[in-house]
């Protein structure tokens, strides 16, 4: 009876523990699409932020990130009122849209570069932290605001509307979690009469430990198939 218990136990612990990790990934992306957010065209000398991703494609055939070089350095958002933002990135900023650009290493052709490109007179979202401005350097003597990260958090530049995009991730995760949830709740209702209404599993007969067993094993595999989706906007 312990075996059969401790195989229950750990055949529920992945889908228990994915449910809960997606319904905290849910309310993350809520909460973040309710942050402040700026919007504007990009007002700079040359492209403020350049990001190149090293990657190498696995045995699999997917591309596996190998390293990643970001060039970040502050330029103006030009609001539709007319204010400025002064934008400082430091040294953690996500661009999200894909890369502009891909290179190709002719002697390597399972890696390859991948490039994104924040160029000049470009419309884009910005989620950050707006503080007052200070006089004393470029874009600062007219800017309205200092846009820097978030503590913790990379700047987040999109070409798309971030609320959007934020409330599609959040709802994507609600769905991940409701999958495996139904497919638990479908099994219980047709596996019921099993188990009866004794929820203790240590005194359950054998037959009804298994039908729990199976449950969790079913969940579990709903768990690895949905665990590889990928979430939009990545």
């Amino acid at each position: 009876m312990a075996d059969r218990l401790l195989i229950a136990v750990l055949l529920w612990a992945g889908p228990v523990a994915y449910v809960v990790w997606q319904l905290v990934q849910w309310r993350s992306w809520r909460a973040r699409g309710r942050e402040p957010i700026e919007h504007g065209t990009v007002e700079a000398a040359e492209a403020p932020v350049v990001i190149e991703t090293d990657e190498r494609r696995a045995k699999a055939g997917d591309w596996e990130t190998l390293a990643v070089r970001t060039r970040a350095v502050a330029f103006g958002l030009r609001r539709a009122t007319g204010e400025l933002v002064r934008v400082e990135p430091g040294e953690h900023v996500t661009l999200r849209w894909p890369a502009d650009a891909s290179r190709v290493d002719p002697a390597h052709p399972t890696r390859r570069t991948q490039i994104a490109t924040l160029a000049i007179g470009t419309a884009v979202d910005v989620a950050g932290e707006l503080v007052p401005a200070a006089g004393g350097a470029p874009y600062r003597d007219d800017a309205v605001g200092v846009l820097r990260p978030r503590a913790g958090e990379p700047l987040q530049i999109s070409k798309r509307p971030l609320r959007t995009q934020d409330a599609r991730r959040a709802r994507f995760h609600a769905r991940r979690a409701a999958a495996v949830l139904g497919v638990v709740a479908f099994l219980h209702a047709l596996a019921g009469p099993l188990w009866k209404t004794d929820l203790a599993l240590a005194g359950l007969p054998g037959d009804a430990l298994w039908a729990r067993c199976a449950v969790g094993l079913v969940a579990a595999v709903t768990t690895i198939v949905y665990w590889d989706r990928t979430p939009p906007g990545k």
